[in-house]
């Protein structure tokens, strides 16, 4: 395990190791503020007194997340919505412009430990919860947070469930840990989970993968789980070499072509096998995806987009458009140009994690970014940064480390004189 030298090592260890604290007291919606924040102000000091010079990955994070604020900015004022919506980037998108830069003062090591460490708490909060299903004994309580939800305008996020599963959908319980729903459960599991395998092997270690795997299970995401299984196939295949990875890519092509009919119809089998879990979830996101990107591609707002969510039909169930389906939300609150401004970072990072061969923080990184594409497909990016927020220190203790690096020199054979 690694430990924490430096003050704002620890600053970062203590917070990310009090999500379950934050959560139960009622303040889960304001964590990033109370956890992230702090570290980007004790960095601001040290950057003013030793300097930053930034490398090229976090640069493009922190350019397309504040492209995001200016953008929303005009959306909001053309549109004339005033700027409402402005205090959550600073529990959103703000993490990604800004965390890049603090992880530089944080060592990847830390980080896994970390990770590792919270993967433990989960494991006893997966157990309690199934210690309390199994004895019938199912303390549900919910309660609301300290602070008025209308400040940031998402009332449902601001409900607090005290060691139980939370949402019962056909039949099951599910758990959410720290975070409002289901789904976003299963991305922060997936998230820390790619961290803590980073670490140096240890009992807490495997503990804590044992945690984060338990969690993503009994959340019952079919997207996590589905990321979860490729993720971890890229991070094992990867580790044996890029040439193997471009190997199994291409003989995953050749299949796809040699045997496209007979995937076609297992493919097809397997999504209705998917959408059948839940079918009324699958249909209302396939309404809304639909929905909301007809009216970007018609509407009148098709560079910078709508600029806030509009309310939904029966046909949806009254879910806002704009709310569930990322791509298409994308699309229709951000338009065009927001659109960019959230897919470069990603591509930046899964092209970065490549680079660097079979080294496991650089197949962390690469996974990470996988990740992102498969939830910017199927949940809003925005809402889920707050809850695993250390990716983006961890991205940026990769990258000034990788920029820091000194190449071998190459050692050549002396001449042979006579």
């Amino acid at each position: 395990m690694t430990l924490p030298n430096s003050l704002i090592e620890k600053v970062f260890f203590g917070a990310c190791l009090s999500p379950y604290l934050i959560y139960f007291v009622g303040l889960g919606p304001i964590a990033p503020l109370l956890l992230a924040w702090p570290l980007i102000g004790i960095a601001f000091f040290v950057w003013l007194r030793e300097g930053i010079r930034p490398p090229m990955l976090v640069l493009v994070w922190c350019a397309c997340c504040t492209g995001i604020l200016v953008e929303e900015l005009l959306s909001l004022y053309l549109h004339g919505l005033g700027f409402k919506h402005i205090p959550w980037w600073f529990l959103t998108y703000a993490l990604g412009a800004f965390l890049p830069l603090v992880g530089g003062l944080i060592r990847p090591g830390v980080i896994a430990t970390a990770a590792a460490l919270l993967g433990v708490q989960t494991l006893i909060y997966c157990l309690v919860a199934f210690a309390l299903t199994g004895a019938q004994v199912l303390p549900l309580i919910e309660y609301k947070a300290l602070i008025p939800s209308s400040l940031f305008g998402n009332k449902d996020l601001f409900s607090v469930h005290f060691l139980a599963p939370a949402y019962r959908i056909d039949q099951e319980w599910r758990l959410v840990a720290t975070t409002p729903y289901a789904p976003f459960a299963g991305a922060m599991a997936l998230m820390f989970l790619i961290l803590t395998l980073v670490g140096k092997n240890s009992l807490w270690k495997w503990t804590g993968v044992a945690g984060w795997v338990l969690l993503q299970i009994c959340t019952y995401s079919r997207m996590g789980i589905l990321a979860s299984f490729t993720c971890l196939m890229i991070y094992v295949i990867v580790g044996q070499g890029r040439r193997w990875f471009f190997l199994a890519a291409g003989a995953g092509m050749l299949a796809v072509a040699a045997l496209a009919g007979p995937m076609l119809h297992l493919s097809e089998k397997a999504a209705s096998a998917v959408h059948s879990a839940r079918l009324n979830s699958s249909q209302d996101r396939e309404n809304l995806r639909t929905i909301a990107f007809e009216n970007w591609l018609y509407g009148e707002h098709s560079v910078l987009g709508a600029g806030e969510t509009v309310p939904g039909s029966q046909i949806v169930n009254q879910v806002y458009i704009g709310d569930l389906d990322s791509l298409g939300a994308m699309l229709f609150l951000r338009g065009a140009l927001g659109f960019c401004f959230t897919v470069v970072p990603i591509l930046f990072t899964w092209v970065f994690g490549m680079s660097g061969g079979t080294h496991p923080y650089y197949r962390a990184v690469l996974c990470i970014a996988t990740a992102l594409m498969f939830y910017s497909w199927s949940q809003s990016l925005k809402d889920l940064f707050m809850y695993f927020w250390p990716i983006f220190l961890f991205i940026g203790a990769v990258a000034f480390r990788d920029r820091d690096r000194v190449p071998s020199p190459v050692l050549q054979p002396a001449l042979c004189t006579p």
